[in-house]
């Protein structure tokens, strides 16, 4: 379930979701925007934002949020997919290995099906 592109800010965001967005999922993104200067994207990046309702992010906890950055690479034509995680207080983090780090030191243990 897609949950929105664009760099302007949770309204566009908003805007973009045909779908039931959860409140914590609200949240989130506005400690995103925020916590995080997110309005020098590239003119050709693409962002896309995902959660735990999501097909492939169902492993992600309520208020976690996953952005993707979908982008043209100049050198290989080619494009290129940029994840990003963040918590409910909008801090990121650059791979799902430093998120499942994070919460191991919490005390969490994700366990696949």
């Amino acid at each position: 379930m897609e949950r929105g592109e664009g760099s302007q800010g949770r309204e566009k965001w908003r805007k973009i979701s045909n779908e039931e967005i959860t409140s914590m999922t609200l949240k989130t993104m506005d400690n995103i925007m925020k916590v995080n200067d997110r309005l020098h994207l590239h003119k050709d990046t693409q962002c896309f934002f995902y959660d735990m309702t999501s097909k492939g992010y169902e492993w992600l906890m309520p208020g976690w949020i996953a952005e993707e950055r979908h982008s043209m690479s100049e050198t290989m034509k080619k494009k290129r997919v940029y994840r990003y995680y963040y918590n409910p207080t909008g801090r990121y983090y650059k791979s799902k290995k430093l998120v499942l780090q994070d919460w191991e030191k919490c005390g969490l243990i994700l366990l696949d099906k």
